[in-house]
């Protein structure tokens, strides 16, 4: 019986123990995201931000909100209405997994998308 519960205890410790090192792990590259989108590298940060979404897609709300200040940069910066048009539907995007996985978002996040359109 105390083997068992033992056996159980560390399997379980183990599995935390692999969650909180990934979500370190998460926590580096968002800050490396953040970083690239400082310095205003937008395609590339949303090349990391692709990445990362699959990743890390709730470990911090600071993910989308970057996403959205590179999206933003990119519609204002287009040339074509067809090209404002593809990074607009690229915010709405990031909009719905933002409201996905921080609930909470969500309301701002409709307001956001009415000011776009």
């Amino acid at each position: 019986m105390i083997k068992k519960n033992l056996t159980a205890f560390l399997f379980i410790a183990s599995v935390f123990t692999a969650v909180a090192q990934q979500t370190s792990k998460c926590e580096e590259q968002i800050a490396a995201f953040e970083q690239t989108v400082k310095a205003e590298k937008y395609d590339d940060a949303l090349q990391q931000f692709e990445g990362l979404v699959k990743k890390c897609p709730n470990v911090d709300e600071k993910l989308y909100t970057l996403a959205e200040t590179a999206l933003v940069y990119k519609i204002e910066s287009a040339q074509t209405k067809e090209l404002k048009q593809q990074f607009a539907d690229s915010i709405f995007g990031v909009y719905q997994l933002h409201n996905k996985n921080f609930p909470k978002a969500k309301n701002s996040n409709n307001i956001n998308k009415a000011l776009i359109q």
